[in-house]
């Protein structure tokens, strides 16, 4: 599982475009690897947008 969320974190730093599911309990684990990876972003000098679909589950 680490591993996987590294390579989130990875993808994260460059990309332009992330579809999520949202919902009361996926949503608390979703939004702090969001938070995660747009603090990556920044710190890897990404400042471009980043679009965040959200599909309600």
């Amino acid at each position: 599982m680490l591993k996987i969320l590294k390579k989130l974190l990875i993808q994260l730093k460059t990309t332009d475009i992330i579809t999520t599911a949202i919902g009361p309990k996926i949503l608390a684990i979703i939004a702090p690897l969001i938070a995660e990876g747009l603090t990556a972003r920044l710190v890897a000098g990404n400042e471009q947008p980043l679009d965040v679909m959200p599909v309600k589950i």
